[in-house]
């Protein structure tokens, strides 16, 4: 991609009945005409594909700054061990949490802070953007998807120690506008389905805080295995991930799909002039697997 974008459905062709757009907005800054009605589509595209019975709260900020490095940026906020949790001490996006639950358990809070820099080139409306233009529905389809699961809150220190559920805040460049739950000290239900190549979890192949998972986590190519429907939707074989290449960069690794994945939301295969608004077949598989009913 030109811009970075950073972080923190098995299709079928039939007619289905749209659902009505479960997700808010509360945007902060000067807005760019068919911004708001882009984010609106965002979140209805999502909406077509999950089931939201809990209203999903995005909190969204504008800015427009040449020295920022990233086009956008996502913090998705989370529980542990809230009611009916599946697996308890794992943390969940508090947009999955509270359909589980059944109920709103982060009143008061939004389920994510989305921030847009307005210093790229956004193309706002639903055609096709000139080879310049980023899209701005596909990006914030793809920051939204964050907040509904691809998140990690794998973490490598500057000393090479690498863990789960441990990120420092001085490690992420803005504060969200609710507790940071980057340091719950458990994984996200999303790690717990990371494997290695050779099979084995990368949230348990080493110890925490040490360099032996830091290693584990920089090196090799790494895997979201999902048994029942992540694998299933992409050709019974586990989806690569970014990261593995020897380095590890915060809001990148783990929580992408690999680049090499052309048409894919999650992915960094997409740039400037194109559009990727269509979760592929194996990103609601992984959706699906970490508790999404579809």
């Amino acid at each position: 991609m030109k811009k970075i974008i950073v972080v923190f459905a098995l299709l079928v062709s039939t007619c289905f009945n749209a659902q009505v757009n479960t997700f808010s907005f509360n945007i902060t800054g000067t807005q760019p005409t068919g911004l708001a009605t882009a984010l609106t589509i965002a979140g209805q595209k999502w909406s077509n594909y999950l089931q939201i019975n809990v209203p999903v709260k995005v909190n969204v900020f504008l800015v427009n700054a040449s020295f920022l490095p990233f086009s956008a940026i996502t913090f998705a906020n989370g529980r542990k061990n809230f009611a009916n949790a599946p697996v308890t001490n794992t943390l969940y996006v508090s947009t999955l949490a509270n359909q589980i639950a059944g109920s709103e358990i982060n009143a008061g809070e939004y389920d994510m802070d989305i921030y847009f820099n307005l210093y790229t080139q956004y193309y706002y409306g639903t055609g096709k953007p000139r080879s310049n233009k980023t899209d701005f529905i596909s990006t914030a389809m793809h920051e939204i998807g964050h907040g509904l699961g691809f998140y990690s809150d794998g973490y490598v220190d500057a000393n090479g120690k690498g863990s789960f559920g441990n990120i420092p805040p001085s490690a992420i460049p803005i504060s969200p506008s609710f507790p940071w739950r980057g340091q719950d000290s458990v994984p996200s239900i999303f790690d717990k389905y990371i494997v290695r190549a050779s099979g084995n979890s990368l949230a348990t192949c080493a110890p925490q805080n040490s360099t032996a998972l830091g290693d584990s986590i920089k090196n090799g190519a790494l895997y979201f295995s999902g048994p029942l429907y992540a694998n299933a939707s992409h050709s019974n074989t586990p989806i690569r991930l970014a990261g593995g290449a020897g380095t590890y960069t915060l809001g990148v690794d783990l929580l992408h799909i690999h680049q090499s994945y052309a048409n894919t939301i999650m992915s960094y295969y997409w740039g400037a002039g194109d559009t990727v608004r269509i979760p592929a077949p194996w990103e609601l598989g992984i959706l699906k697997e970490i508790g999404w009913n579809l």
